[in-house]
């Protein structure tokens, strides 16, 4: 959902009300602990795009991506809320406790629940029942299944799904994947990657495909599927071209970790700049505070991928 941290802006709002907290660090707190999922949360269209392109498993991209999750997080807690322990010790007041219905809670969370446990299994059993059969036919499934439970459980009918099949947003989202894939074929057909790899030297064109490039175009977007569109069918291609296709995932992991850590410094990320406007906040002052998360979470993003070229393949 882009610009989705305008959502949970407000819970973040009310939560620190007497804690003391300024504008800056409110809204860093907000637009952090936002995006921590998204190295390897499988609905996010930039993973999904990411292993249809590679014709690689779901769950075998995102089991070596899972622990960006976990850096996000430290990273998070070191240089945001660790500095405000003291700070929201001293504010929050004692709250009772709440017990929540858990039947509703998870009747609520079903159609959640169907899309993301049905997409991580399904792609992992229907090429093992059904040989052959394309992984992408069990995410489809899964989302299929989760899309009925939404309308089983809203007593939604077919207007609504005819309303929805038509916005303009759903086929202009279509269309740029459509015109990602045809720009991979044609990059591929018209001799791009073998010239590309001869005029610049093999190592150089695959660090820039691999690092400097989703970087780059991660920061000037500000946004996960511009990145994998733009650039990964050219390492994936060059992967192919100096007969690298056993280090495509630790390749694709070093691209999002890069792509990512562009996407989250961007200061024109949309999420980061309504984020601001929200609580107030001076974008410059703001900005500065998430350079250095940022270069750790790339550094981290070189480790998990020295590891991972490592390892043997398969």
């Amino acid at each position: 959902m882009p610009g989705g941290a305008v959502f949970s802006a407000p819970m973040v709002k009310a939560v620190s009300e007497d804690m003391g907290l300024t504008c800056k660090e409110r809204a860093l707190i907000n637009y952090w602990f936002r995006h921590v999922w998204e190295l390897a949360w499988p609905l996010y269209p930039g993973i999904i795009l990411t292993v249809a392109l590679a014709d690689v498993p779901l769950l075998s991209f995102i089991s070596c991506t899972w622990p960006g999750v976990l850096m996000m997080f430290f990273l998070g807690w070191f240089f945001f809320l660790r500095p405000l322990q003291v700070a929201m010790l001293n504010g929050k007041k004692a709250v009772s406790p709440h017990h929540g219905d858990l039947v509703l809670v998870v009747k609520e969370g079903m159609p959640l629940f169907i899309a993301i446990v049905g997409a991580v299994g399904l792609e992992s059993l229907l090429p093992i029942l059904i040989p052959g059969l394309s992984f992408e036919w069990g995410v489809l499934a899964a989302l299929f299944l989760a899309v009925l439970s939404v309308m089983v459980q809203n007593h939604l009918g077919l207007k609504f799904v005819w309303r929805v099949l038509w916005k303009k947003n759903l086929w202009n989202m279509l269309l740029v994947i459509a015109a990602i894939f045809i720009f991979k074929d044609i990059m591929q057909a018209a001799g791009v990657v073998d010239a590309m790899a001869t005029a610049s030297g093999d190592g150089i064109a695959l660090f820039a495909a691999a690092a400097f490039l989703p970087f780059l175009v991660g920061m000037v977007a500000g946004i996960n599927v511009a990145f994998v569109g733009a650039t990964f069918p050219l390492l994936l291609a060059l992967l192919s071209t100096l007969g690298m296709r056993d280090q495509t995932i630790p390749y694709l992991v070093l691209a999002s970790f890069f792509g990512f850590t562009g996407v989250m410094i961007s200061p024109l990320h949309i999420c980061f700049v309504l984020t601001c406007q929200f609580f107030g906040a001076e974008t410059v002052r703001t900005w500065r505070r998430l350079v250095l998360p940022c270069v750790c979470l790339a550094l981290f993003g070189c480790l998990l991928f020295w590891i991972l070229s490592t390892l043997p393949a398969g």
